[in-house]
């Protein structure tokens, strides 16, 4: 018999990081909680536009990474 196969890994969400445009939608990783972008904005370095800090560009979320229109 053939092995079964295994499930795909999960995608992990790619680093918040400033300097970084992000279109609405996009689910990205900081300091391990995963949040959407509720608008396509340029997180400009110094605006301190981090995720945990900006409830009008970000919401907590538990969708998969990637971009969750």
């Amino acid at each position: 018999p053939s092995p079964a196969p295994s499930p795909a890994p999960a995608p992990s969400c790619p680093v918040w990081s400033e300097g970084k445009t992000f279109n609405v939608g996009t689910v990205v990783s900081y300091q391990g909680k995963s949040y959407k972008a509720l608008v396509t904005h340029t997180a400009w370095a110094g605006a301190g536009w981090n995720p945990a800090s900006t409830p009008t560009l970000w919401t907590p979320t538990s969708a998969s990474c990637g971009t969750s229109k």
